[in-house]
């Protein structure tokens, strides 16, 4: 209830802390948060949008695959699959998991018919539907995305898996914006240096 509130009222609250913030901060450093928040606000809403949809492709997808080889609780089991496909690269594979064990128990028969169609539907993911239909910000290696849901998911427990990529690419776009300004600041001083030098040695030679 005072989520739904704070959306309706947020244009509200928004110009308020717009408002504090020119108060107490410098102009540049007020501009500077718009821009780092404007930047966060459409990595999460582009990441949440995608996601989404991804959820509601791979479980039709999913339900089809599983039906047409008669695996079943096929409705289910691609409800678990789509919803930890969410985790990047290896979402797919934990979901797979309770699925195994499912299909196990009820028809062993078609365990390998199962594992097929996980197995296509992970490469259908990320050869096509990432590709060409999941248009979101978060764009950083792979081996960094990795180690991300890694680390987030061991230090901060399962839903932090689920929200790694944006959060690694947050992390990676103000790295890089500092090293960035780093490297500019260093070619500044550099180049100052060099104008102090050659005026010295001006004056040197006209004395």
């Amino acid at each position: 209830v005072i989520a739904i509130y704070l959306l309706i009222d947020r244009e509200r609250l928004l110009r308020v802390c717009r408002r504090l913030l020119r108060a107490v901060l410098p102009r540049k450093v007020v501009d500077r948060i718009k821009e780092n928040s404007s930047f966060i606000f459409e990595v999460y809403n582009s990441y949440i949008t995608g996601k989404l949809i991804d959820i509601v492709i791979i479980w039709g997808l999913s339900v089809a695959l599983l039906s047409l080889f008669r695996i079943p609780f096929a409705p289910f089991i691609s409800i678990i699959l789509a919803i930890m496909n969410v985790i990047p690269y290896i979402g797919i594979f934990i979901g797979l998991l309770p699925g195994l064990f499912i299909v196990l128990l009820a028809d062993s028969g078609k365990l390998l018919f199962y594992l097929v169609v996980v197995v296509a539907i992970h490469l259908i993911d990320s050869k096509l539907i990432e590709k060409y239909v999941l248009k979101t910000t978060c764009s950083i290696d792979p081996e960094l995305l990795i180690i991300a849901v890694v680390f987030f998911g061991g230090l901060f427990g399962t839903p932090f898996m689920f929200i790694a990529a944006p959060i690694a690419t947050i992390i990676n776009y103000f790295a890089k914006e500092s090293v960035n300004r780093l490297i500019l600041d260093r070619k500044r001083d550099v180049k100052t240096e060099d104008t102090v030098g050659s005026e010295a040695d001006d004056t040197t030679e006209n004395d």
